[in-house]
């Protein structure tokens, strides 16, 4: 149906065309920059934004964009206007998947809490759900929730996730499933939200992440060892935060090492993703050495240069060599698990079989015979660094020294 005005006028129609073309431009240059994950505005100066860059990118081979800028008024570049679009942007998504989850029979709901830039508290939701005609299976973020009050949030998230399902016209009869982490506010037997959904879904049964379940055996079965990560994180740190030292491993590895990676540094939270950040100390070994003897040369800050000795002798130690070793071999089968585990089409039953194929690996690993060939291959390594690692010495009875071959 044609506007009255543009029926009356055909000045007025002139003059809408264009501000509903320039209007689609900011539509699609916020949608690019969404899809990105790019942020529009920034920190600093409005007109240095990502946004208004883009804008002005466009004007190049567009130069009604730049006359468009250049309004006082009614331009659809405010921080409001741009706010607004992203909300209807993300209506249509969450349409587009409401509509698809209408027509499965069945989903299940997955929540996770963290942290974001602000130190506000934020929950994640995802809807899982089956194909019914391509038996596909399918994981959607569906959106972010502030916990706002920190008593009680067990009652505010479940809140929260019935909020979800009633926004999405989704009844809770449809959710067989729910998964979380093992946090006692989400998996508490009393009042944790797995148990006030259920309350009102008895079906809806609990599913302890898998992911992080693994993570969580992880940390326990190698806390003996944990001496090796903590120096591990402190070596990477070392490098990483000296563009000096930095250039100067560069400089070796490609004297010493060219072929191989360069240090990564060490995920503070997920043990399972940590075996390439060990392996890369393994691979850099000597490299790691005689940076540390070079870097003694010219460092005169007290405390760096007492660092800098510590992880050098701990690296020359027999315990420590062996430690990163033995921890590479566990955390590479636990850390090929983790990546299996996130397929999003992989079933239930499928990880589990996988879970167990990877636990029969590990006792396996722990016979007598897997054990020999594991520690002559660590005494070739061994040999390889020459002098620079010491040999094993058994710990002093009674001396509260923990033995690395328990």
């Amino acid at each position: 149906m044609m506007h009255v005005g543009q029926t009356l006028s055909k000045s007025f129609q002139a003059e809408i065309k264009p501000n509903c073309e320039m209007l689609m431009k900011i539509f699609e240059n916020i949608r690019f920059l969404g899809h990105q994950g790019l942020p529009l505005r920034g920190d600093g100066d409005e007109r240095d934004s990502n946004f208004i860059g883009l804008m002005n990118l466009r004007g190049i081979n567009d130069a009604r964009i730049i006359t468009w800028l250049h309004k006082k008024t009614n331009k659809y570049t405010s921080k409001d206007i741009q706010n607004e679009i992203l909300d209807v942007l993300a209506a249509e998504i969450i349409d587009d998947i409401c509509s698809e989850l209408k027509e499965a029979r069945f989903f299940s709901m997955m929540a996770d809490e963290t942290t974001d830039a602000a130190n506000k508290e934020q929950v994640v939701f995802v809807m899982l759900w089956v194909n019914s005609s391509t038996l596909e299976a399918n994981e959607d973020f569906v959106g972010l929730y502030e916990v706002s009050k920190y008593c009680g949030r067990h009652h505010y998230v479940a809140y929260s996730m019935k909020h979800v399902l009633l926004r999405l016209q989704l009844p809770l009869l449809k959710c067989p499933g729910q998964c979380y982490d093992g946090a006692s506010n989400m998996t508490g037997m009393r009042a944790g939200v797995a148990t006030t959904i259920r309350a009102e879904e008895n079906r809806a049964l609990f599913t302890h992440c898998y992911g992080h379940s693994l993570n969580l055996a992880a940390n326990y079965a190698i806390k003996e060892v944990k001496d090796a990560l903590d120096m591990t994180h402190e070596l990477s740190k070392l490098v990483k935060l000296s563009p000096g030292r930095g250039a100067i491993f560069d400089r070796l590895k490609s004297e010493i090492a060219p072929g191989t990676p360069g240090m990564r540094v060490l995920c503070p939270t997920r043990w399972t993703v940590r075996a390439n950040s060990l392996q890369s100390v393994l691979d850099n070994y000597q490299v790691l050495h005689d940076l540390w003897e070079e870097s003694l040369k010219y460092v005169t800050d007290t405390d760096m240069k007492a660092r800098i000795i510590g992880v050098r002798s701990q690296m020359g130690t027999f315990d420590h060599f062996w430690r990163v070793q033995l921890v590479v071999l566990l955390l590479t089968h636990v850390e090929n698990l983790s990546k299996t585990l996130q397929s999003p089409t992989l079933s239930a039953a499928a990880g589990q079989a996988i879970a167990r194929q990877t636990v029969a690996t590990l006792k396996r690993i722990h016979s007598d015979a897997d054990f020999s060939l594991f520690y002559k291959k660590f005494l070739l390594e061994k040999e390889k660094h020459g002098n620079g690692i010491g040999d094993s010495v058994l710990p002093r009875h009674g001396d509260g020294h923990q033995s690395v071959f328990k």
